[in-house]
């Protein structure tokens, strides 16, 4: 997905904050797979906080997004 930081994420007839998404579980034992990473927080783009429920939706609609996360937060 190359998002650049700045860029939001269309979500639910909304945006989100791709700077404030954060990733959660990255153990890195678990490279190159990272699958028991999750998204653990986000905001929109007005800095509402999304709910557990959001964020997992999110999760299920950018499936490849927990992982983008983790490698960046590894790197």
């Amino acid at each position: 997905m190359n998002k650049n930081t700045n860029d939001n994420l269309s979500f639910k007839g909304g945006n989100v904050s791709y700077n404030s998404l954060q990733v959660e579980g990255v153990d890195t034992k678990d490279y190159p797979d990272f699958c028991d990473c999750w998204i653990g927080y986000g905001e929109w783009e007005d800095g509402t906080e999304l709910s557990e429920s959001e964020l997992e939706d999110l999760q299920t609609t950018y499936t490849d997004l927990a992982y983008e996360l983790a490698i960046d937060f590894i790197y």
